[in-house]
This record gives structure tokens, sequence and C-alpha cells, in this order.
């Protein structure tokens, strides 16, 4: 449990809703599943190679309870802290998606720099 959760509450549903924001570039779909409720979260997650999970988010972190959508019949799968370690663990094109986000963002941050040195140059003169 977050040390400021007495300070700063946040109801399930709006981490529910920052999750499928992170979760969203790198999978097909995810939603608020329809079996939420009463203290429970649940998000239903499509890979991009097509698998459906249900997964349970909590203050303990990720853990697939399905392998359906809508689905809680799946005891005793692990844990995650975070949806990079649960997807990397059951989505293979979530590495690459990952990996090609990273590689679009720092050619971007390399194409801003070059720009900045350009219009930063002096050419000599007196």
């Amino acid at each position: 449990m977050c040390p400021l959760s007495s300070c700063l509450p946040v109801s399930l549903s709006t981490y529910a809703k920052e999750t499928i924001r992170e979760f969203s570039p790198y999978v097909m779909s995810v939603a608020i599943s329809d079996i939420s409720g009463e203290g429970k979260m649940f998000l239903n997650l499509t890979t991009k190679e097509g698998k459906q999970f249900t997964v349970e988010q909590s203050s303990m972190g990720f853990q697939v309870v399905g392998f359906m959508l809508d689905s809680s019949n799946v005891t005793d799968q692990p844990i995650y802290e975070t949806p990079a370690a649960l997807l990397n663990t059951i989505s293979r094109e979530y590495t690459r998606a990952f990996a090609n986000h990273l590689i679009d963002k720092l050619q971007a941050l390399a194409e801003d720099q070059f720009i900045f040195s350009l219009t930063s140059c002096q050419l000599g003169g007196d």
C-alpha cells in the first residue's frame, strides 16, 4: 500500500483508467470488465496476438484471473507489480511494440537535438 494513500485517495476506477492509458499503445484492446465491482477492478485485455485475458488490478499489482474476457476462474497465477511486467510475460508482441515506441522517441529526440545544434551554430565572422 502506498504510504501516501491516506492523504491521496485514488479510486479504483481512476487507477484503472490510468492503467488503460498505459496499456493501450501495446495491446489490441483493453477496457474495464463488466465483472468489476465492490472493491475489485478487472480489465479485459486482448494482446496484439489476439489472446484474451481478464486481469485483476489491485494494490498488490496485476494478476491474470481468466483466459477469456469477463471471466474470473483462474487461480494461482503470479502477481506482477507493473503493467509492463505482465505484458512482457503474456505477449511477445508487447516487447516489439515497446521497443519500436522507444526507438521512435529516441529518433525524435535526436532530430530535435540536431535541429537545435543547426540553429544555434554561428558561422564565423567578426
